[in-house]
């Protein structure tokens, strides 16, 4: 995804405001919100709760524990009370 932004901005006359990818515990790509905060780029979480309910292997990946999901219990945590 880095070098699909890489090249809409060499050809691009305004930098894109929002970049709507797929981002959520099991998928944070790093590398593209990264890149995308260096040039401005806010990123827009689409499907941020993780879309796959069905893993090949039967075993879902853990989470991630990068900055954006630190705070993410984790899929079996009940949700903070009101």
């Amino acid at each position: 995804m880095v070098e699909h932004l890489t090249e809409l901005l060499e050809h691009a006359t305004v930098v894109p405001a929002v970049s709507q990818i797929e981002v959520h515990p099991y998928f944070p790509q790093p590398e593209v919100q990264a890149f995308g905060a260096d040039h401005g780029i806010l990123t827009r979480a689409w499907f941020p709760i993780g879309g796959i309910t069905f893993y090949r292997d039967g075993n879902p990946p853990a989470p991630s524990r990068t900055p954006s999901s630190a705070a993410w219990p984790g899929p079996t945590a009940s949700p903070p009370p009101r």
